[in-house]
């Protein structure tokens, strides 16, 4: 396949760390915050370019493997104990080992809480990665960091407690530089105020990757392990979308190219639920009307989230993004109807239902066969969904999905 996608992989990983850093202000930016640092110390270590790129990578994804705001709140509290701290840092390690783009940060996020000199959280090795070690001191400072106390009446604070745990916690030299970097109150004041945006705009395109169809699905398959993770209800709610539009799009004559851009549209389908507090997507009842109203933003998510990875990529987003769209012009975000909605569209809106029906959710079971087939017929009587797309889906639908 010769498609070509231009992605900037340092957006692709910042919009990603944003998302799922919106629901609290107290995490809100922490990822961004933590590469801003990373790559001051960098510029004064003088890193070659390529090592710039890695360590900004995976500073980016250092909390790859925290699966919810709660964790993320426990991670960034320099009280929690380490048995709070380890889970997040090999979950985040066997995700990024499971794909081919980023497998080669699984050890630097692995060890980015483990102490300079000091028992590993993770392993028996003697020392962290150095890499591992610039995360770590990184990450601290923003931890220590009061989002709500003007940031110079911290910064002495924050100096010393670096200084009292040189040698034991961080490394010595990375201290120094710190020191160094921290003695300047524009350091301080590009944390707090958002400024430090700009200097990692100005290093963003340098991440711009031509990638194929096969390396887009590799992001994408992190991207949805990452989504699901944040409630055990959808555990496999992305992949069983993606895998339904697939058999759909083959059924209906759908072309090779087309129908692995389906499978990526599946798979990102629900990216804007990141997010989305942790709480409304547990929530064991029906949705009150402000709490519709809420959920109702993640598509708009999606939508727009996507627009970060870069040019090219319209038709992936518009099928992930108008899966809450209807044929009647009733549906979410963007009020769009049949003649705004193409077959890609249509097929992502027919999977995810079909999905969504046969999954257990906190508020019912998961439905048996002949009443998810009842709904979709129904909701193509209300001109909701495309009616070639849901009677090719209703032989998908497996007996074997249904628990009583």
């Amino acid at each position: 396949m010769g498609l070509k996608f231009q992605i900037n992989i340092f957006s692709t990983l910042r919009a990603l760390s944003a998302a799922s850093e919106l629901t609290d202000l107290k995490i809100f930016n922490h990822s961004e915050r933590v590469t801003y640092i990373t790559m001051k110390i960098a510029e004064e270590l003088e890193l070659s370019q390529s090592t710039k790129h890695t360590l900004m990578k995976a500073s980016l994804l250092h909390d790859v493997g925290v699966a919810s705001s709660y964790e993320k709140l426990l991670v960034v509290d320099l009280s929690s104990k380490p048995s709070q701290v380890a889970p997040h840092c090999r979950s985040g390690a066997k995700l990024l080992e499971e794909t081919k783009m980023f497998a080669n940060l699984n050890e630097v996020v692995l060890r980015h809480h483990d102490p300079w000199n000091g028992p590993s959280l993770v392993d028996e090795q003697d020392k962290p990665d150095f890499l591992s070690q610039i995360i770590c001191i990184a990450d601290r400072i923003d931890s220590l960091i009061d989002t709500s106390v003007y940031i110079l009446w911290q910064k002495s604070n924050i100096l010393d407690y670096l200084k009292q745990h040189s040698g034991t916690t961080f490394n010595p030299e990375l201290v120094e530089i710190m020191l160094k970097i921290g003695g300047k109150d524009s350091f301080w004041l590009d944390l707090q105020t958002g400024f430090f945006q700009h200097y990692l705009e100005e290093i963003y395109p340098t991440g711009m990757q031509k990638l194929n169809l096969n390396q887009l699905e590799d992001i994408a398959q992190l991207f949805s392990k990452i989504i699901d993770r944040k409630s055990s209800f959808t555990a496999n709610h992305s992949q069983g979308v993606a895998n339904y539009a697939v058999q759909i799009g083959k059924e209906v004559g759908v072309n090779e190219i087309d129908l692995q851009q389906l499978k990526i549209a599946g798979l990102l389908h629900d990216l804007g639920k990141l997010a989305l507090p942790d709480q409304l997507l547990d929530y064991p009842g029906t949705y009150s009307e402000n709490q519709r109203l809420l959920m109702k933003q993640h598509t708009y998510q999606t939508y727009h989230l996507i627009n970060f990875m870069g040019p090219g990529l319209n038709k992936i987003r518009d099928w992930a993004a108008y899966h809450h769209e209807r044929l009647d012009g009733q549906g979410y975000p963007f009020g769009l109807d049949a003649s705004q909605l193409d077959l890609g569209s249509r097929i992502i809106a027919v999977a995810d239902i079909t999905q969504a029906l046969t999954e257990n959710r906190p508020y019912r079971g998961s439905l048996p066969p002949d009443k998810v087939r009842g709904i979709l017929r129904q909701l193509v009587v209300e001109n909701a969904l495309d009616p070639q797309v849901v009677e090719v889906a209703i032989p998908l639908i497996a007996t074997s999905t249904y628990v009583s």
